[in-house]
C-alpha cells in the first residue's frame, strides 16, 4: 500500500477544485451512510429467513407458530441465538468488504510501533478498565433513573440466559471483529478523507451508539466508539481497537454474569468492587491521556485537538 502521505498529497490535490472536493465528500458520506443501513437491512432480512425457516419447520413437524411463539423465540434461546450469529458474520463479511472497496489507499501499520510495549500496556489496561469503568458510572445511574434500564438489562438476560460456545464466540471475537470493521474501519475511514479525524471519529461514535438500539448502550458505545477512534488515530491500526473491544466484551459479561449468579454483589458498597471500581477509573483516563499525549498524533491539515 501507498503511504498515508500519498493520501494526503491526493487529498490535497482534490480539495484545489471547490466543486470536485465537495462531490468527494458527497460520495463518501453518502456510502458511510449506506453502509449504515446496510446492516439494519443485513439484520432484518437475516432476522426474517431465521423465523421463516424456523415455522417451515415447525409446520412440517406438525406444530402450528403464534405470534406469541414467535415473539418469544426472539427474545432468547436458540433461534435469539442463531439469529444473532448469523446476523454478525454477515456483517463482518459486509464489513471487511466495505473496508477493502475503500477507494484510496491506507497507511500500512509498522507493527513493531503499534505493538511497542507501552501501548500494548495501554491497549490491555484499557479493554480491562474500560467496561468496569463505564459499568460503576452506569450502577450510580440505575439508582437514580432505573425506568431507563429496562431494555439493557432485558437484552444482558438474553445473552446471559443461555450462555453458551456460540455466545461465548459471538462475544469475545465475532461481534468486536464485525462492529470494528464497520464503525473503525469502514465508516471512520471514508468520513475521515472527508472531513479529518475530529468530525470522522465524532460521526462514527454517533453512529456506533445508535447501531445499539438502546439509550443505555448507546450512551456507553458512543463514549466507547469516541476512545476507540482516538486509539485508531493513536496506533494507526485497527487492530489495538479490536483488542480493546474484545477485552471490554469479556470483563462486561463477565460482571454480569458473576453479578447474576450471586458470585459478585454490582454495588459501590461491596468493598471489593468498589476498589475495582477505583482501579477502572484510574487505569481508563490514565489509557486516554496516554493515547492522546502525542499532539502530533491528532494534527492533520491544520487540525488539532
Amino acid at each position: 500500500m501507498k503511504k498515508d502521505s500519498d493520501n494526503k498529497d491526493n487529498r490535497s490535490k482534490l480539495e484545489l477544485d471547490p466543486v470536485i472536493w465537495k462531490k468527494v465528500q458527497r460520495k463518501y458520506t453518502l456510502q458511510a451512510l449506506l453502509i449504515m443501513l446496510g446492516i439494519g437491512a443485513i439484520q432484518i432480512i437475516v432476522t426474517a429467513l431465521v423465523i421463516l425457516i424456523w415455522m417451515l419447520y415447525k409446520k412440517q413437524m406438525g406444530y402450528d407458530i403464534n405470534t406469541a411463539q414467535i415473539s418469544s423465540a426472539l427474545k432468547g434461546g436458540n433461534i435469539y441465538n442463531i439469529i444473532l450469529f448469523l446476523n454478525t458474520v454477515f456483517i463482518l463479511v459486509f464489513g471487511v468488504v466495505s473496508y477493502r472497496k475503500i477507494g484510496f489507499e491506507i497507511k500500512e501499520p509498522d507493527y513493531k510501533k503499534t505493538f511497542s510495549l507501552p501501548n500494548t500496556v495501554a491497549i490491555i489496561v484499557s479493554g480491562l478498565s474500560l467496561m468496569i469503568f463505564f459499568t460503576s458510572i452506569l450502577t450510580i445511574l440505575y439508582k437514580a433513573f432505573p425506568y431507563i434500564f429496562e431494555t439493557y438489562n432485558n437484552l444482558i438476560n438474553m445473552l446471559t440466559a443461555d450462555f453458551n460456545a456460540l455466545n461465548m464466540f459471538y462475544i469475545m471475537i465475532l461481534g468486536p471483529v464485525a462492529e470494528e470493521m464497520i464503525f473503525r474501519g469502514a465508516i471512520y475511514r471514508r468520513l475521515e478523507f472527508s472531513y479529518g479525524y475530529i468530525y470522522a471519529n465524532i460521526i462514527q461514535a454517533v453512529l456506533f451508539g445508535v447501531y445499539h438500539g438502546n439509550l443505555v448502550q448507546g450512551i456507553t458505545a458512543f463514549f466507547m466508539g469516541l476512545f476507540l477512534g482516538v486509539v485508531l488515530k493513536k496506533t494507526e491500526s485497527i487492530l489495538p481497537a479490536i483488542i480493546i473491544h474484545m477485552l471490554g466484551n469479556v470483563t462486561s459479561i463477565g460482571l454480569s454474569i458473576f453479578s447474576k449468579y450471586g458470585m459478585i454483589s454490582v454495588n459501590t458498597k461491596n468493598t471489593i468492587v468498589l476498589i475495582m471500581f477505583i482501579m477502572s477509573w484510574i487505569g481508563a483516563v490514565s489509557s486516554l491521556i496516554y493515547f492522546m499525549k502525542d499532539k502530533k498524533s491528532f494534527e492533520e491539515n491544520g487540525e488539532s485537538l
